[in-house]
Protein backbone atom coordinates (compact mmCIF):
# COMPACT_ATOMS: atom_id res chain seq x y z
CA UNK A 1 0.00 0.00 0.00
CA UNK A 2 1.27 3.52 -0.82
CA UNK A 3 -1.11 5.26 1.56
CA UNK A 4 -1.74 5.20 5.31
CA UNK A 5 -4.52 2.95 6.54
CA UNK A 6 -6.02 2.27 9.95
CA UNK A 7 -8.08 -0.89 10.42
CA UNK A 8 -10.19 -1.94 13.37
CA UNK A 9 -11.35 -5.55 13.41
CA UNK A 10 -13.92 -7.03 15.79
CA UNK A 11 -14.86 -10.69 16.09
CA UNK A 12 -17.26 -12.84 18.10
CA UNK A 13 -17.03 -16.64 18.22
CA UNK A 14 -14.80 -16.62 15.16
CA UNK A 15 -12.65 -19.70 14.31
CA UNK A 16 -9.45 -19.39 16.32
CA UNK A 17 -7.37 -21.06 13.59
CA UNK A 18 -8.21 -18.29 11.09
CA UNK A 19 -7.74 -15.42 13.57
CA UNK A 20 -4.43 -16.77 14.88
CA UNK A 21 -3.06 -17.37 11.40
CA UNK A 22 -4.04 -13.87 10.27
CA UNK A 23 -2.72 -12.16 13.40
CA UNK A 24 0.65 -13.90 13.36
CA UNK A 25 1.10 -13.36 9.62
CA UNK A 26 0.75 -9.59 10.08
CA UNK A 27 3.91 -9.60 12.23
CA UNK A 28 5.79 -12.05 10.03
CA UNK A 29 5.54 -15.09 12.34
CA UNK A 30 5.29 -18.51 10.61
CA UNK A 31 2.29 -20.57 11.68
CA UNK A 32 3.33 -24.01 10.43
CA UNK A 33 4.51 -25.06 13.92
CA UNK A 34 1.08 -24.49 15.51
CA UNK A 35 -2.08 -26.37 14.57
CA UNK A 36 -5.41 -25.27 16.03
CA UNK A 37 -7.81 -28.18 15.75
CA UNK A 38 -10.74 -26.44 17.47
CA UNK A 39 -11.60 -23.21 19.25
CA UNK A 40 -13.48 -19.94 19.03
CA UNK A 41 -12.25 -16.45 19.74
CA UNK A 42 -13.83 -13.08 20.46
CA UNK A 43 -12.04 -9.76 20.66
CA UNK A 44 -10.59 -6.87 18.72
CA UNK A 45 -7.49 -5.87 16.79
CA UNK A 46 -6.35 -2.44 15.64
CA UNK A 47 -3.86 -2.16 12.77
CA UNK A 48 -1.81 0.78 11.53
CA UNK A 49 -0.50 0.38 7.99
CA UNK A 50 2.05 2.94 6.81
CA UNK A 51 4.05 3.03 3.55
CA UNK A 52 7.51 1.46 3.89
CA UNK A 53 6.91 0.51 7.52
CA UNK A 54 6.02 -2.72 9.26
CA UNK A 55 2.40 -3.17 10.20
CA UNK A 56 1.70 -2.19 13.81
CA UNK A 57 -1.09 -4.01 15.58
CA UNK A 58 -2.56 -4.32 19.04
CA UNK A 59 -5.62 -5.86 20.58
CA UNK A 60 -7.12 -8.32 23.03
CA UNK A 61 -8.79 -11.68 22.50
CA UNK A 62 -10.61 -14.31 24.55
CA UNK A 63 -10.45 -17.93 23.40
CA UNK A 64 -12.64 -20.89 24.38
CA UNK A 65 -12.95 -24.61 23.63
CA UNK A 66 -9.47 -24.63 22.18
CA UNK A 67 -7.28 -27.59 21.21
CA UNK A 68 -3.76 -26.72 20.04
CA UNK A 69 -0.97 -28.92 18.75
CA UNK A 70 2.61 -27.65 18.55
CA UNK A 71 5.92 -29.11 17.44
CA UNK A 72 7.56 -28.22 20.77
CA UNK A 73 5.34 -30.49 22.89
CA UNK A 74 4.59 -34.22 22.53
CA UNK A 75 0.92 -33.82 23.50
CA UNK A 76 -1.70 -31.21 22.52
CA UNK A 77 -3.13 -28.62 24.88
CA UNK A 78 -6.84 -29.39 25.15
CA UNK A 79 -9.97 -27.61 26.40
CA UNK A 80 -8.03 -24.38 26.73
CA UNK A 81 -9.63 -21.02 27.41
CA UNK A 82 -8.29 -17.67 28.45
CA UNK A 83 -7.51 -14.10 27.53
CA UNK A 84 -4.47 -12.40 26.04
CA UNK A 85 -3.44 -8.89 25.05
CA UNK A 86 -0.97 -8.19 22.28
CA UNK A 87 0.98 -5.32 20.83
CA UNK A 88 3.33 -5.99 17.98
CA UNK A 89 5.46 -9.04 18.70
CA UNK A 90 4.60 -9.20 22.41
CA UNK A 91 1.63 -11.19 23.69
CA UNK A 92 0.67 -10.97 27.36
CA UNK A 93 -1.24 -14.00 28.59
CA UNK A 94 -3.46 -12.77 31.43
CA UNK A 95 -4.82 -16.22 32.19
CA UNK A 96 -5.00 -19.49 30.33
CA UNK A 97 -6.45 -22.75 31.61
CA UNK A 98 -6.14 -26.06 29.82
CA UNK A 99 -5.25 -29.73 30.01
CA UNK A 100 -2.00 -31.39 29.04
CA UNK A 101 -2.70 -35.10 28.98
CA UNK A 102 -4.43 -35.77 32.30
CA UNK A 103 -2.93 -32.68 33.98
CA UNK A 104 -4.93 -29.46 34.36
CA UNK A 105 -2.97 -26.20 34.63
CA UNK A 106 -3.38 -22.43 34.86
CA UNK A 107 -0.80 -20.34 32.98
CA UNK A 108 0.13 -16.68 32.61
CA UNK A 109 3.06 -14.59 31.41
CA UNK A 110 4.62 -13.19 28.25
CA UNK A 111 5.26 -14.53 24.75
CA UNK A 112 7.80 -12.33 22.97
CA UNK A 113 8.23 -13.54 19.40
CA UNK A 114 11.61 -11.76 19.26
CA UNK A 115 13.07 -12.79 22.63
CA UNK A 116 11.18 -15.92 23.64
CA UNK A 117 8.89 -17.21 26.36
CA UNK A 118 8.44 -16.07 29.94
CA UNK A 119 5.45 -18.12 31.08
CA UNK A 120 4.54 -19.83 34.34
CA UNK A 121 1.95 -22.51 35.04
CA UNK A 122 0.48 -23.88 38.25
CA UNK A 123 -1.09 -27.30 38.80
CA UNK A 124 -2.88 -28.48 41.93
CA UNK A 125 -3.46 -31.95 43.35
CA UNK A 126 -2.03 -33.87 40.42
CA UNK A 127 -2.03 -37.57 41.24
CA UNK A 128 0.94 -39.81 40.53
CA UNK A 129 -1.32 -41.82 38.22
CA UNK A 130 -2.29 -38.72 36.20
CA UNK A 131 1.38 -37.77 35.82
CA UNK A 132 2.61 -41.24 34.83
CA UNK A 133 -0.29 -41.73 32.41
CA UNK A 134 0.49 -38.39 30.76
CA UNK A 135 4.15 -39.20 30.11
CA UNK A 136 3.45 -42.96 29.65
CA UNK A 137 5.82 -43.95 32.47
CA UNK A 138 5.45 -47.39 34.06
CA UNK A 139 6.74 -47.17 37.64
CA UNK A 140 8.46 -50.30 38.99
CA UNK A 141 6.35 -50.37 42.20
CA UNK A 142 2.84 -49.16 43.12
CA UNK A 143 2.96 -45.45 43.96
CA UNK A 144 0.15 -43.14 45.07
CA UNK A 145 0.01 -39.52 46.18
CA UNK A 146 -0.86 -35.98 45.13
CA UNK A 147 1.45 -33.17 44.09
CA UNK A 148 1.30 -29.42 43.51
CA UNK A 149 3.70 -28.07 40.89
CA UNK A 150 4.94 -24.81 39.45
CA UNK A 151 6.43 -24.86 35.95
CA UNK A 152 8.22 -22.20 33.92
CA UNK A 153 8.49 -21.99 30.15
CA UNK A 154 11.50 -19.94 29.03
CA UNK A 155 13.90 -19.72 26.13
CA UNK A 156 13.60 -19.06 22.40
CA UNK A 157 10.38 -19.58 20.47
CA UNK A 158 11.82 -22.47 18.44
CA UNK A 159 13.35 -24.38 21.39
CA UNK A 160 11.92 -23.51 24.80
CA UNK A 161 12.77 -25.13 28.13
CA UNK A 162 10.32 -26.26 30.79
CA UNK A 163 11.52 -26.24 34.39
CA UNK A 164 9.97 -26.17 37.83
CA UNK A 165 9.35 -28.07 41.02
CA UNK A 166 6.75 -30.44 42.43
CA UNK A 167 5.90 -31.03 46.10
CA UNK A 168 3.71 -33.71 47.64
CA UNK A 169 0.65 -32.26 49.39
CA UNK A 170 -0.02 -35.43 51.37
CA UNK A 171 1.98 -38.53 52.40
CA UNK A 172 3.35 -40.39 49.41
CA UNK A 173 2.97 -44.16 49.33
CA UNK A 174 5.71 -46.07 47.46
CA UNK A 175 5.03 -49.79 47.63
CA UNK A 176 4.81 -50.37 51.42
CA UNK A 177 6.86 -47.32 52.43
CA UNK A 178 5.14 -44.07 53.38
CA UNK A 179 6.98 -40.80 52.80
CA UNK A 180 5.82 -37.93 55.00
CA UNK A 181 7.35 -35.46 52.55
CA UNK A 182 8.53 -35.66 48.95
CA UNK A 183 9.64 -33.17 46.30
CA UNK A 184 11.64 -32.83 43.11
CA UNK A 185 12.87 -30.24 40.64
CA UNK A 186 12.44 -30.96 36.95
CA UNK A 187 13.68 -29.81 33.56
CA UNK A 188 12.22 -30.78 30.18
CA UNK A 189 14.46 -30.30 27.16
CA UNK A 190 12.93 -31.64 23.99
CA UNK A 191 11.91 -35.23 24.73
CA UNK A 192 14.21 -35.61 27.73
CA UNK A 193 12.79 -35.10 31.25
CA UNK A 194 15.35 -34.58 34.02
CA UNK A 195 14.36 -34.97 37.67
CA UNK A 196 16.86 -33.31 40.00
CA UNK A 197 17.09 -32.97 43.76
CA UNK A 198 14.57 -35.73 44.43
CA UNK A 199 14.00 -35.69 48.20
CA UNK A 200 11.85 -37.87 50.43
CA UNK A 201 11.48 -38.52 54.15
CA UNK A 202 10.28 -42.02 55.06
CA UNK A 203 7.86 -42.20 57.98
CA UNK A 204 10.20 -44.76 59.54
CA UNK A 205 13.06 -42.25 59.57
CA UNK A 206 16.13 -41.46 57.51
CA UNK A 207 16.19 -39.74 54.15
CA UNK A 208 16.16 -40.44 50.42
CA UNK A 209 17.86 -38.29 47.80
CA UNK A 210 18.40 -38.78 44.11
CA UNK A 211 17.96 -37.85 40.46
CA UNK A 212 16.50 -39.37 37.33
CA UNK A 213 16.04 -39.14 33.58
CA UNK A 214 13.00 -40.13 31.51
CA UNK A 215 12.89 -40.22 27.72
CA UNK A 216 9.41 -39.27 26.50
CA UNK A 217 9.02 -41.80 23.73
CA UNK A 218 6.97 -44.91 22.99
CA UNK A 219 9.10 -47.16 25.23
CA UNK A 220 9.70 -44.41 27.85
CA UNK A 221 13.16 -45.56 29.03
CA UNK A 222 14.19 -44.20 32.42
CA UNK A 223 17.08 -44.20 34.89
CA UNK A 224 16.91 -43.28 38.57
CA UNK A 225 19.85 -43.04 40.97
CA UNK A 226 18.83 -42.92 44.63
CA UNK A 227 20.72 -42.67 47.91
CA UNK A 228 19.15 -43.67 51.23
CA UNK A 229 20.81 -42.53 54.42
CA UNK A 230 20.23 -43.38 58.10
CA UNK A 231 17.46 -45.81 57.20
CA UNK A 232 16.14 -47.92 60.12
CA UNK A 233 16.60 -51.44 58.76
CA UNK A 234 14.44 -53.16 61.37
CA UNK A 235 11.40 -50.93 60.77
CA UNK A 236 11.73 -51.26 57.01
CA UNK A 237 12.01 -55.04 57.27
CA UNK A 238 8.84 -55.15 59.36
CA UNK A 239 6.95 -53.33 56.60
CA UNK A 240 7.65 -56.33 54.37
CA UNK A 241 6.92 -58.93 57.09
CA UNK A 242 10.58 -59.87 57.32
CA UNK A 243 12.30 -61.04 60.51
CA UNK A 244 16.07 -61.08 60.02
CA UNK A 245 16.62 -62.73 63.41
CA UNK A 246 19.40 -60.32 64.36
CA UNK A 247 19.45 -56.81 65.71
CA UNK A 248 19.59 -54.24 62.94
CA UNK A 249 20.41 -50.57 63.19
CA UNK A 250 20.63 -47.73 60.72
CA UNK A 251 21.82 -48.51 57.21
CA UNK A 252 22.69 -46.61 54.04
CA UNK A 253 22.09 -47.76 50.49
CA UNK A 254 22.68 -46.58 46.93
CA UNK A 255 20.25 -47.81 44.29
CA UNK A 256 20.10 -47.63 40.50
CA UNK A 257 16.79 -48.32 38.75
CA UNK A 258 16.81 -48.69 34.96
CA UNK A 259 13.69 -49.38 32.91
CA UNK A 260 12.66 -49.67 29.28
CA UNK A 261 9.41 -50.94 27.71
CA UNK A 262 8.20 -52.35 31.03
CA UNK A 263 11.44 -54.18 31.89
CA UNK A 264 13.05 -52.89 35.10
CA UNK A 265 16.47 -53.70 36.57
CA UNK A 266 17.38 -52.59 40.09
CA UNK A 267 20.85 -52.61 41.64
CA UNK A 268 21.34 -51.87 45.36
CA UNK A 269 24.65 -51.37 47.18
CA UNK A 270 24.44 -51.42 50.99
Amino acid sequence: LDFATNLSIRSEDAPLADILSFTLSTIGIPTNEVTVTSGEVSGSMDMEIRPNNEVENSGAIQAENTDIETTIQPLPIENAKGSTRFQGNKWTVDTLTGSYGEIDAVAKGLIDFDNGYDLSAVTKNVTVEEFTNTIKLALPVPTTGNFDAVAYMTGPIEQPEFSGSATAVEPLQVDRVTFTSASTDFLLQGQQLYLEDIAGTPSTGGSLRGSGEVRLSDSTPFTFNLAGRSLPARELAQLYDLNPGVKLGLVSADASVVGNSGDVNTTIDW
